[in-house]
């Protein structure tokens, strides 16, 4: 069978054989088991507090949900790329979106990022052992156990409204930190298509680079339970609003895509970062159409990454705060990370953006 004939549940056991492949190298000893759990409610989970038995999952309703929205977007890129009359490397992206048999292929690579993310953020729990390190913090616990939890665990790690905490919890950090692993499931996707002889790979990379960002988005709006409005730099539960997660994602997207093969080849290589940020906008606008047509009344979602939201004293206050316990917090977890890379930390000059300390990946 082939993968676009694949239905959404294997397509969705097609990733999480994919993300077991991967995480097998982090696990030393038990077992690596995937869950796809019967639910009308849209979450991930993870749970490593048994190292014999690691597990970690998805609900159908999240599955489908995605399936549906990668399709609709898929089908709708090119009526809204078109009529923009794109020049430069908008122009090369609308070319790869028009190529024959695009809408197909592109659909299954839209939701395999999707899912990509979602599982790697669950394995991103795991591997780096959060567990260990929310104890070691005094920070276990802070779940509500609900009689909507699904029958999930609530002790386990997890996109879920329900978790407890407050904006002066350090717990949010544990979900960026998962989310710099999604990423880094995603990116062999973003690698492995090289296109074809008559078309140039930075091209290519610019698509998927694209598709990555629009995945990305569409999975924060969809855990943030369909696009209710959110203060842009609050949070769901333990987790940061989309727009904060998004401005994070590329940030720490750029540190790992920066020199990606191919893309110093395109004509301007310092443009990653306007690949990204257009994916955003266009994948927000793209959002609110759909809220619209399909009769819920929303205001446009305030999302877009642009420099001059970077400055604005909201996020700048939000980006201060985050460094600040991103610092503090990651060396406990690194402590904890028995194999692979450990997580950067960041340091930050006066008025200025975030800095990696590249040296300590």
């Amino acid at each position: 069978m082939n993968i676009p004939e694949m239905t959404p549940a294997q397509l969705t056991e097609r990733v999480a054989a994919d993300c077991i492949a991967k995480g097998r190298r982090f696990i030393q000893t038990g077992t690596l088991d995937f869950v796809l759990y019967p639910s009308g409610r849209f979450n991930a989970f993870a749970d490593a507090r048994n190292p014999a038995q690691l597990v970690f999952g998805v609900t159908t309703a999240l599955s489908d949900r995605l399936y549906d929205l990668s399709s609709q977007f898929t089908r709708d890129v090119l009526d809204e790329l078109g009529p923009r009359q794109p020049t430069g490397w908008r122009a090369a992206l609308l070319a790869e979106f028009a190529r024959p048999g695009a809408n197909e292929v592109d659909h299954v690579q839209l939701f395999r990022m999707a899912l990509s993310l979602i599982l790697g953020h669950e394995l991103g729990h795991i591997r780096q052992a959060h567990h260990l390190s929310k104890a070691a913090l005094g920070l276990a616990g802070e779940h509500a156990r609900t009689d909507e939890n699904d029958g999930v665990d609530a002790g386990a790690d997890g996109a879920d409204a329900d978790l407890v905490a407050g904006p002066d919890s350090d717990r949010f950090v544990f979900e960026l930190a998962a989310d710099y692993e999604g990423m880094q499931f995603c990116l062999p996707l973003v690698l492995a298509n090289v296109g074809s002889a008559d078309e140039p790979v930075w091209q290519v990379r610019v698509k998927q680079l694209w598709l990555f960002m629009c995945a990305a988005t569409l999975v924060y709006f969809v855990l943030e339970r369909e696009g209710k409005p959110r203060p842009p730099f609050g949070f769901v539960g333990t987790h940061p609003a989309a727009p904060a997660r998004l401005l994070w994602m590329i940030k720490t997207t750029l540190l790992t895509l920066s020199d990606i093969p191919g893309l110093k080849h395109a004509p301007n290589p310092d443009a990653t970062f306007d690949y990204l940020v257009d994916a955003v906008d266009f994948t927000t606008h793209f959002w609110h159409g759909l809220l619209q047509r399909n009769g819920v009344a929303a205001a446009p979602p305030q999302v877009h990454p642009s420099l001059a939201l970077e400055l604005l004293p909201s996020y700048g206050a939000w980006q201060a705060a985050m460094i600040e316990k991103w610092n503090r917090v990651v060396p406990v977890i690194n402590g904890h990370i028995t194999m692979g890379r450990k997580l950067p930390l960041f340091e930050q000059d006066a008025g200025a953006a975030a800095r990696p300390q590249h040296d300590r990946l």
